[in-house]
């Protein structure tokens, strides 16, 4: 939060690029603009924050506050001495893993960095006992100093930052996305070892947005967006057959097909019982010969709806990019720069964080 804003004037020009000469983006760029405008990413990432909620009531904390790394500077000291962090997390990411979920971080021997202007510099135990950050060099006795009259120059890495929250501001719950409750479920045991509440964890809500544009397609090719949450491949097929004027479903002839190499079977074998694993693998070749045909049919069914195939796949890709949700590949200011600060009303009305569903909303319910 230190680091200066003078590095982001390149990202901005490329943002203000892709936004364009969308109906709101003048408005948002010029929000963007003050916030990085100010001296340092804290205050910039704050004023920001607060244009797009602050009317909602929010309370930002900094925790570099130097008052919040005192009074934390306990636990970073026996980060410093024991590593206990390091272990602790280890075991329980294992226990997890061992459940089926994957460690979202990696704890490291010293879970802390040291602050200078503008850097950054993670803080490691070489062999000697000496401390490295950088080119810098401490002894023991020395970084121990050092955190007792500069608490602030140090800081927690993603391992021990949420013990820094709860430390400044105890939580009831912690509500996020799967992967961020993954990630606070490998630190618990951490929570109990340095006797910090340990917040209750709630999946939070999600959101597909869906633009005018594409609700239109989805109305043309008579999809349900529900359809759209389900296997792609399947959706198409399902949509060939459905607009197809023959069926190229052949199971009703398969079966007859099937029961009468069953009475051959049952003759030849009466006749003489080694002839029935010659019938039997005849009936499978006929059997995998059909099924074949019925593929070419489906093709053939596929290839007459080409167009509407491809605008599928199109519309797949746009609202669960790579086969993810939109909301781990999109960013709210595509559409915040279509629609203005109505979107984030938009947010603040539809979604209710302790549901834990997957909201749906069309560029039509936003107008």
């Amino acid at each position: 939060g230190r680091y200066h804003t003078e590095s982001m004037r390149p990202v901005l020009d490329e943002l203000s690029n892709i936004l364009g000469n969308a109906l709101h983006a003048a408005e948002l760029m010029s929000i963007v603009e003050a916030a990085y405008q100010l001296k340092d990413l804290t205050s910039a990432t704050r004023y920001l924050v607060h244009q797009l909620f602050g009317k909602y009531g929010l309370v930002i904390v900094n925790g570099d506050d130097p008052v919040f790394k005192r009074a934390f500077s306990p636990i970073m000291q026996s980060e410093l001495t024991e590593s206990l962090s390091h272990d602790l997390v280890l075991q329980q990411s294992s226990q997890l893993e061992a459940a089926g979920y994957h460690a979202q971080a990696s704890p490291r021997p010293i879970n802390l960095f040291l602050l200078k202007e503008n850097t950054r510099e993670r803080i490691i135990l070489e062999a000697d006992g000496k401390y490295h950050a950088g080119e810098q060099r401490f002894s023991k006795e020395e970084i121990l100093q050092l955190l007792e009259d500069e608490p602030e120059t140090f800081s927690p890495n993603v391992i021990l930052r949420p013990l820094l929250q709860q430390s400044i501001l105890p939580a009831a719950a912690f509500i996020g996305g799967g992967g961020e409750l993954a990630y606070w479920m490998q630190l618990s045991s951490l929570f109990d070892r340095f006797q910090v509440q340990y917040p209750v964890l709630v999946a939070r809500t999600s959101l597909l947005y869906i633009t005018a544009a594409q609700q239109k397609r989805i109305n043309k090719l008579g999809l349900d967006i529900l359809q759209l949450f389900g296997d792609v491949d399947q959706l198409k097929k399902h949509f060939a057959l459905q607009h197809s004027q023959a069926s190229p479903d052949i199971q009703p002839s398969l079966e007859k097909v099937l029961s009468a190499m069953q009475d051959v079977e049952n003759t030849a074998v009466s006749i003489d019982i080694t002839l029935g694993p010659a019938v039997a693998a005849e009936t499978k070749k006929m059997q995998h010969a059909l099924e074949q045909i019925q593929q070419r049919m489906i093709r053939s069914l596929k290839q007459q709806h080409e167009t509407e195939l491809k605008q599928i796949d199109a519309l797949y890709q746009q609202l669960f990019p790579n086969g993810a949700l939109q909301e781990r590949t999109d960013n709210f200011m595509n559409i915040y720069a279509q629609i203005g600060a109505a979107f984030i009303d938009m947010l603040i009305n539809e979604l209710q964080p302790l549901a834990n569903q997957m909201v749906v909303i069309s560029q039509s319910d936003a107008s």
